[in-house]
Formats: C-alpha cells, structure tokens, sequence
C-alpha cells in the first residue's frame, strides 16, 4: 500500500513516512523502503515495534509531533 500510494502520489521514499501502531504497518513502511515510526498506544506494543525495526518509537503524542515537524526529505546526498 505504501509503496502504491507513493506511485499514485509521484514520490519517492525518501520523501515520505510511516506511522503505525501495529507489526505490519512498520514491515509494509520498511519494506517500501520508508523512514518508519511506531506508536505505542494502539495495538502493537512497543516492544514488537522495536523488533520489526521501527526507526522511532513514540509513547507520547509530543514527541511524534515534534519528530514530524523536523522530518526532512531532502535526500543527504543534495
């Protein structure tokens, strides 16, 4: 789904996120190549989102708000 939304939307993966609070939303956010956050307080525990490889974690609406707000796209090799 990621990755056809991405096609649907013309970008690339560098330029886009995942949040999700369960297993698969990070499997299908990495997979697709997607920097990924995980939250805890829906269905998956936080655990199980850091063992899928989830790049952050967030117990707390703040602190994913604040690591949205300094989401950058540009692609490092800029």
């Amino acid at each position: 789904m990621v990755e056809q939304a991405m096609g649907a939307l013309g970008c690339a993966p560098h330029e886009r996120l995942m949040i999700g609070d369960a297993i698969h939303d990070i499997s299908m956010g990495r997979a697709a190549g997607v920097y990924t956050h995980g939250v805890s307080w829906g269905f998956g525990a936080a655990h199980e989102l850091e063992e899928v490889g989830a790049h952050e974690i967030h117990h707390e609406l703040d602190t994913l708000r604040k690591s949205l707000l300094a989401f950058d796209p540009t692609p490092s090799t800029l």
